[in-house]
């Protein structure tokens, strides 16, 4: 199995453990502490997998894709928790689409996705 397969299983993995509603409960967006110290505990290559791959799901499709994976989660919930693990972990290369989402208006429509998006550009600005 190649690392990007690989990556990609843990990834998916990790989210269907977080795949659930309730009270108390936000889905996807409480995966983010765990996905970072997974993150955390790659080896540099791989990491640089996993950044591919999490920036991938700012796109519609592949956050989609993510999404059918699951049961009760929604690509915008998919592309929230990108949006926070490019602050969390943190994404330095994710300034630039981030920065055009956010001139485009691109993620706007979604409260979970516009409210992480402006944190998420200001912690990327300071790191810079």
């Amino acid at each position: 199995m190649s690392t990007n397969v690989r990556i990609a299983d843990e990834l998916s993995l990790l989210l269907k453990r977080f795949d659930r509603i309730g009270f108390g409960r936000n889905g996807v967006l409480d995966a983010e502490e765990q996905i970072a110290g997974w993150y955390a505990a790659l080896p540099e290559p791989a990491q640089a997998i996993a950044r591919t791959h999490l920036l991938s799901w700012l796109s519609a499709e592949p956050a989609h894709e993510e999404a059918a994976k699951l049961h009760y989660t929604t690509p915008d919930k998919v592309q929230a928790l990108s949006i926070s693990l490019c602050a969390a972990l943190p994404i330095p290369e994710a300034w630039e689409p981030l920065s055009v989402a956010a001139r485009d208006g691109r993620f706007q429509a979604d409260p979970d996705c516009s409210e992480r998006l402006a944190d998420t550009l200001a912690r990327l600005a300071d790191d810079r």
